[in-house]
């Protein structure tokens, strides 16, 4: 009779994700591994996990073969045990690592936001001018590819106050 194999057993002697070519490639003299905190662990935007470590990583030059051996110090938790079973040798530079990072953790994404979600942002009664400015523009932030002049006219058309909309259509900011 076999056994079955328990699927929560893990093997700690399974090799490396990485092809011989990353494992063989010398580490630099004092290599600093991009930082970044918090570990990922599957709750939040895997892209900008990826961003963030990039941007570590360029700061210290790290080459392609050492993001993607530092990598795995910037996971935690089931993403952990996610790159804990890919299979040996599947990964050939960081690109391959990053698209299956995304493929498997994209749920976590953020939907991207288009500048017509500005053109929805208005003034709630009650809520004072500094705090729908402060409201529109962590908004707009989140916000790719908009004009300025876009960006202008949502946050006007957004204002309650009769007042301040006028004067902006009489005397409108300078770009």
């Amino acid at each position: 009779m076999v056994k079955a194999k328990n699927p929560f057993q893990r093997s700690f002697v399974k090799g490396s994700p990485f092809v011989q070519a990353i494992m063989d490639f010398p580490s630099p003299l004092k290599f600093k591994a991009p930082i970044v905190t918090p570990k990922y662990d599957g709750k939040t935007d895997p892209i900008l996990h990826i961003e963030q470590y990039q941007a570590a990583a360029d700061i210290y030059a790290v080459p392609d073969e050492m993001r993607c051996r530092a990598f795995s110090g910037t996971i935690r938790g089931p993403v952990q045990i996610w790159y804990n079973n890919i299979p040996r040798g599947q990964i050939v530079d960081f690109n391959k690592l990053v698209e299956l990072f995304i493929g498997n953790f994209c749920f976590g994404a953020k939907p991207v936001k288009r500048v017509a979600h500005v053109l929805s942002v208005r003034q709630r009664v009650g809520e004072s001018t500094r705090d729908y400015i402060t409201h529109f523009n962590n908004e707009k932030l989140e916000v790719i590819d908009y004009k300025e002049k876009i960006i202008i006219t949502a946050f006007m058309s957004g204002l309650l106050l009769e007042k301040l909309y006028y004067t902006l259509a009489k005397y409108p900011p300078r770009l």
